[in-house]
């Protein structure tokens, strides 16, 4: 691509096949395959994100394993609820 030459009074840079390095057609080229791999490279990474992230909504336990707080506290709360309604709907028909 460059040639180099040392003088007395500095460092020759020469810039060697220019034309060719210059072409349009040469990048185009280039330029769509470099498109095409960042392209596959995306993808891979939305892929392997996606299999990180797929995790059950927070209201679903894995079978077998412990409950968490969180999870305990919302179903004790739709309890309480359905036994407020219960209660209330018991009232009206009173």
């Amino acid at each position: 691509m460059i040639e180099t030459r040392r003088t007395t009074r500095g460092l020759i840079i020469t810039i060697c096949q220019y034309e060719f390095y210059q072409d349009p057609a040469r990048y185009g080229r280039r330029a769509a395959e470099t498109a095409q791999t960042a392209a596959t490279q995306r993808d891979r990474q939305e892929e392997k994100k996606a299999k990180k992230e797929k995790v059950l909504p927070s209201h679903h336990s894995v079978a077998g394993s412990p409950k968490t707080f969180a999870e305990m506290g919302r179903e004790r709360a739709a309890a309480a609820l359905a036994q407020a309604q219960e209660e209330f709907l018991a009232d009206e028909q009173a």
